[in-house]
């Protein structure tokens, strides 16, 4: 009878393979929880961006000139120099007067050039910011200001102003208070800074966490 061959023996681990890792169900623990707790931080720090974007695109005047340099989206109302525009106000808003040319002089109207005439008696004040926006060789700058309490139909007159050039054209746009200013800005800082702070945070806690759950092993088996 042939015999049958040797059983070889079961391989020796070598010198070089590291031993198994051992469970630790702490770690495993914590690593769950910080990964957890870091995807929640990068959630809030996107939203918190968004909003911080938000906010800045309503303060800062994009939409007073488009690409073209002509009046944008943001214009209720515009007129030449001298000139006149009408306004219907539906509910209590502050309204600002902005000059529009493309004349490299940049102060030639002023708050005193512009009167409103309304429903009530309307007050015109200069700019509370010194707002400007521009596109190309076209420069739109805030200068006056007012605030229409009552609803109804307004008469806005602007005069030539001082050395007014030719193509020198007056714009109107809803907004520009010091408070809403103020809110914008600061909820644009405040909401930017938790963005970069929480993205930070949430990504250092969710890379912490993953490295201990690596750390921690596999769960043993039954069987």
């Amino acid at each position: 009878m042939s015999q049958l061959p040797p059983v070889p023996p079961p391989p020796v681990a070598g010198p070089f393979d590291p031993p198994p890792r051992p469970y630790r169900p702490g770690l495993r623990g914590w690593g769950v929880g910080l990964i957890w707790t870091g995807s929640v931080l990068l959630v809030i720090a996107i939203a918190a961006a968004t909003f911080s974007l938000f906010f800045f695109l309503r303060t800062v005047p994009f939409g007073v000139l488009d690409l073209s340099g002509r009046p944008g989206p943001e214009v209720i109302a515009s007129g030449s120099l001298p000139g006149e525009a009408a306004l219907d106000v539906a509910e209590p808003a502050r309204y600002t007067i902005w000059q529009m040319s493309s004349s490299s002089d940049p102060d030639f109207l002023s708050f005193e050039d512009v009167t409103v005439t309304g429903p009530e008696t309307v007050r015109v004040d200069p700019a509370f910011v010194a707002e400007t926006s521009s596109s190309g060789s076209t420069v739109a700058s805030a200068v006056a200001s007012f605030q229409a309490d009552e609803a109804g139909s307004y008469l806005i007159t602007v005069a030539s102003g001082a050395d007014a050039p030719e193509d020198a054209l007056f714009l109107v746009t809803e907004g520009g208070g010091f408070g809403e200013f103020f809110l914008g800005l600061n909820a644009t800082i405040l909401l930017g800074f938790a963005g970069i702070g929480g993205g930070l945070l949430g990504t250092t806690l969710l890379t912490i966490g993953i490295v201990l759950r690596v750390l921690a092993g596999k769960k043993p088996t039954r069987g």
